[in-house]
């Protein structure tokens, strides 16, 4: 008998160990690396398939004061309309839960409102401009398709509130 422990990869010569000689359940870094497709957004499912996962985390930009805005899908922009009403253009393509965050940095926006401008695309289900007119209103878009557009999936300070309180 070999004692557990013994058997050092010092000892194991070159490709000795093939997926052959491996257990159906195990599953070995040789395997791993002879499929190239191991990465930070993968995991081998129980099938020894490949699943990719998506990172929807929203990545939070600078506050912005300016007058115009090019947004970006899966960006967050707080903006400040302290000074000024501020217009935001809409990616010209998407792809189905595309996703954009915004929030009243300054609770201005009933002041110096936000435009959304959907450019080809639609919003809510129009070619039209929306307009953010909320005090510390925040909202998350999302792509839903050529039809609908963009459409909107939470919200606070909306009339009526898109995310109610519970007691």
């Amino acid at each position: 008998d070999i004692e557990d422990n013994a058997v050092t990869s010092s000892k194991i010569i070159a490709d000795a160990v093939t997926a052959s000689k491996m257990d159906d359940d195990a599953v070995g870094i040789a395997e791993l690396s002879a499929t190239g497709t191991a990465s930070a957004t993968t995991f081998l499912r129980g099938d020894n398939s490949w699943q990719v996962i998506s990172d929807n985390t929203t990545q939070w930009q600078a506050i912005t004061t300016a007058a115009t805005l090019a947004a970006v899908a899966g960006n967050g922009y707080p903006i400040n309309t302290t000074s000024n009403v501020c217009t935001v253009t809409l990616p010209a393509t998407a792809s189905v839960g595309d996703t954009i965050e915004f929030v009243d940095y300054a609770g201005t926006w009933d002041t110096n409102r936000v435009i959304l401008d959907p450019q080809s695309l639609n919003l809510n289900g129009a070619s039209d401009n929306l307009d953010l007119t909320y005090d510390r209103q925040g909202v998350r878009i999302v792509y839903v398709d050529a039809t609908q557009g963009w459409v909107g999936v939470t919200g606070i300070n909306e009339t009526p509130p898109a995310i109610a309180s519970f007691a």
